[in-house]
């Protein structure tokens, strides 16, 4: 393995050999729990896995924290959308009935129910908190461990917390989600608009001729059904077609951990060092949010995060510029600072066109931290939410390098 630049001699080459070698046969173990999605058994028995490997490598305690979560939040709503549309194309095409009146009453419903529902489901997409509550709910599991300080006045606690998390991403069954992603959209906004367009026309016009009731029902029909194909493609609910990324980021993030736990002399004394491993997390955002509203103590926290890796492009997140969400300069600053003396390369993750900021919407566990006013921002590795690349023994030894020297910057005021 090449060997990282120094860095004030804080991590050996021994030690990231070390985390190398925990994080390939970490990684490995990971494998054997394919498709672990929010709220599966698999995802639960990641979380065991985790709690288990993390005591016996450390002796630390750990638990998992149970939280009710909602698997089709965020992401998975566009197949709910899909769903309602079709829905609401059936409601459409009852509306021609012999009984005009009936007709045009039926037209509206349908109408109503696309407008109202369809921004409802949006909402679900942008992962609106109290809508959430409509939709039905599984238990998914936390993994929650921390080394309090050693000597600390009455509080003057500082608290440091390094989380990833470990349930997979709703996948597709079409592989190729970029072009996909483009198509979708297209295709669906007009889709959704040339019904609304048709359910008015249908309202003033009515089928009163043969001509007319072709072009009131087969026109819709085709532009509606290809909305619909391309809202339920886009994000799959099975499992056998979830893409599980969290082998390298949880591997890290756990050698991150207990790095510090064996080394308790690299932090001051005043410092509690928290890991947090997500569940339900790529449900917008399920398992970060639950961790949030269950620990008022870490609201003056500093949060490491360690998303997605899937080649050595490493970047650091500055935001979701959908939502206008900022993540806190301090943090971002000293994963910089650490790239730049241990000469690794890396780029902010901007988001600057339509589709970037919708990868950025449930992409980020920063994002639930800074809601609540908590500095946090997330390195991740990736050019493209569906490509995916190499991640070598180098590259997770320089995120490993990366992730335990941020963690130092973080501190570096008290560090003589």
């Amino acid at each position: 393995m090449e060997e990282l630049k120094p860095f004030v001699s804080i991590i050996s080459q021994d030690d990231v050999d070390d985390a190398c070698d925990f994080a390939e046969d970490f990684s490995s173990q990971l494998e054997s729990y394919k498709g672990r999605l929010t709220g599966t058994r698999e995802e639960t028995a990641t979380a065991r896995l985790i709690r288990d490997r993390l005591h016996n490598e450390t002796n630390a305690k750990v638990r998992l924290e149970a939280y009710k979560a909602r698997p089709i939040a965020g992401r998975g709503s566009l197949s709910l959308l899909g769903a309602w549309l079709a829905l609401c194309l059936v409601m459409y095409f009852v509306s021609f009935v012999d009984n005009r009146t009936v007709g045009i009453i039926l037209a509206l419903v349908a109408l109503v129910l696309a407008l109202v529902g369809g921004i409802v489901i949006m909402l679900l997409f942008l992962g609106h908190n109290k809508l959430q509550t409509i939709l039905p709910k599984k238990v998914s599991y936390n993994v929650v461990s921390e080394r309090a300080p050693s000597v600390c006045e009455a509080g003057k606690e500082r608290t440091v917390i390094i989380a990833s998390n470990h349930d997979a991403v709703l996948g597709s069954a079409i592989y190729d989600l970029t072009h996909l992603r483009t198509f979708s959209l297209i295709v669906a906004p007009i889709s959704f608009v040339i019904f609304v367009v048709f359910c008015i026309l249908k309202m003033v016009i009515g089928p009163t001729t043969p001509l007319a009731i072709s072009l009131l029902t087969i026109f819709p029909f085709l532009t509606t059904v290809a909305g619909i194909g391309v809202l339920t493609t886009h994000f799959s609910l099975s499992k056998k077609h979830a893409r599980d990324r969290g082998g390298v980021s949880t591997s890290v993030a756990l050698a991150t951990y207990a790095y510090f736990v064996e080394n308790p002399d690299l932090l001051p004394n005043d410092v509690r060092i928290v890991f947090a491993s997500f569940g339900g997390e790529n449900s917008a955002h399920g398992g970060s949010c639950a961790f949030v509203k269950a620990h008022s103590e870490y609201s003056d926290a500093k949060v490491l995060c360690i998303g997605d890796i899937l080649d050595n492009n490493f970047g650091v997140t500055d935001g979701d510029h959908l939502r206008n969400i900022k993540h806190s300069t301090v943090v971002i600053d000293a994963i910089k600072t650490s790239a730049r003396l241990l000469d690794i390369p890396l780029q902010t993750n901007n988001s600057n066109t339509l589709r970037d900021k919708l990868v950025c919407l449930h992409g980020f566990t920063s994002n639930a931290f800074a809601q609540s006013n908590i500095h946090s921002a997330t390195i991740t590795a990736k050019h493209d939410n569906a490509v995916e690349g190499v991640v070598r023994r180098e590259d997770v030894g320089r995120l490993f390098a990366l992730s335990v020297n941020a963690v130092i910057h973080l501190l570096e005021d008290d560090i003589s």
